[in-house]
């Protein structure tokens, strides 16, 4: 390592191309803390888009219709009425709230509830899918994805 006074009077040290410079064990967690971040940030971003529409799909379920869409609509005056057309067929979509997917599929076979730093999520599971299984992921009551 070479050491030379910088224009303010102070020592600069310069390293010499063959060195290379390491982190620390602090600057590592840092590093890593960072990555998470970027990660959760691009993760929150896409449940953004998804949200907005941009990927949102419809997923059918099989299963007799308990209520109409009039029905609902008269029970839950704040849906609106594609929403209720869609709970009437059964489906899920993101971004629907916990209580119309109750609606729409009924009850859960499991609740599975889990708590983080990012916020707590539950995972709901209904038989069927291809799978065996089809599994709810809800976030501050809203469905956020699903996986079969």
């Amino acid at each position: 390592m070479h050491t030379r006074t910088g224009i303010d009077g102070h020592l600069d040290s310069t390293r010499s191309a063959q060195s290379r410079p390491t982190l620390s064990a602090l600057e590592e967690g840092d590093a890593i803390d960072t990555l998470k971040l970027i990660f959760l940030g691009a993760f929150l971003v896409g449940l953004y888009l998804i949200g907005c529409g941009f990927a949102a799909h419809v997923v059918e379920r099989s299963t007799p219709s308990a209520k109409t869409a009039e029905q609902l609509q008269a029970e839950y005056p704040l849906w609106s009425v594609r929403d209720c057309e869609r709970v009437a067929q059964h489906m899920i979509w993101i971004r629907m709230t916990a209580e119309q997917a109750l609606e729409s599929w009924g009850s859960p076979k499991e609740v599975h509830r889990s708590t983080s730093e990012e916020g707590a999520v539950e995972q709901w599971v209904y038989p069927g899918g291809r799978h065996g299984s089809v599994y709810l992921y809800f976030g501050s009551g809203v469905l956020l994805t699903w996986a079969e």
